[in-house]
């Protein structure tokens, strides 16, 4: 079976290392456990806020060069 037709299968995670190495980028050191549970929080949030709006160009996008690849 393709991993993509598996509902459960992950598309996209974040993981707590993926916080830390911005954290490093943007100030310079890892957060400490507060700050990590804050930030995750920040992010959970922040994706579910903008999840319809990246699902729709997303879907459409694929939509887009389907339609294309039966053109050519």
């Amino acid at each position: 079976m393709n991993d993509l037709q598996d509902d459960k299968k992950a598309v996209f995670t974040i993981s707590v290392g993926d916080i830390q190495e911005e954290a490093i980028c943007l100030i310079g050191r890892r957060l400490s456990c507060e700050e990590l549970m804050k930030a995750a929080d920040a992010v959970e949030w922040g994706l579910c806020e903008g999840k319809s709006i990246v699902f729709n160009a997303a879907i459409r996008q694929a939509i887009e060069i389907n339609n294309n690849r039966d053109i050519y």
